[in-house]
């Protein structure tokens, strides 16, 4: 996440209190507010700009990446348990969209699923463009889809006052 930390074990609340003399509202601006890639790189919470450091170097914002590639591909493996098929993986809204090198870096965390990826086609894939990068014999499918937030908001406004 930007600027949240995820999951955290339920006892630090009081280690914090105890240890640091954090108050409550202390620990919740932490965790909510300067944890996530904004506390890991020390930098921000747009990837953009911790690509652009650890490419530079920058080893707080390497460390980042790595953090949130790695949290994002256990959590996509977890949930696949729960499905009765798994068929692909879409990848949509700023960073799912934008990244190529977040996409890959993810989905070689599930090494082990027999993903692949077809390198030309996911750099093809930025910027609002949709489509598949699997490559053919890869184990599911990989997709990018741009998110319409507003559009979908509208559609099922319309729908929810019958207007459709």
């Amino acid at each position: 996440m930007g600027t949240r930390s995820g999951d955290v074990d339920p006892s630090l609340h009081m280690h914090l209190k105890r240890q640091l003399g954090m108050s409550l509202e202390e620990t919740d601006k932490m965790l909510n507010s300067d944890s996530g890639l904004l506390g890991i790189s020390g930098l921000s919470n747009d990837l953009r700009t911790i690509e652009q450091a650890a490419s530079e170097g920058h080893k707080d914002a390497q460390l980042a990446i790595e953090m949130f590639c790695y949290r994002a591909g256990k959590y996509l493996a977890s949930l696949s348990c729960a499905l009765p098929e798994f068929t692909g993986i879409v990848f949509t809204g700023g960073i799912g969209e934008n990244s190529v090198t977040t996409r890959a870096s993810i989905l070689a965390v599930m090494r082990h699923f027999g993903i692949k990826i077809d390198a030309d086609k996911n750099a093809d894939l930025s910027r609002g463009r949709e489509g598949s990068f699997h490559a053919d014999d890869s184990s599911i499918e990989l997709w990018v889809v741009p998110t319409d937030e507003e559009y979908r908001i509208a559609q099922e406004t319309r729908q929810a006052l019958n207007l459709v």
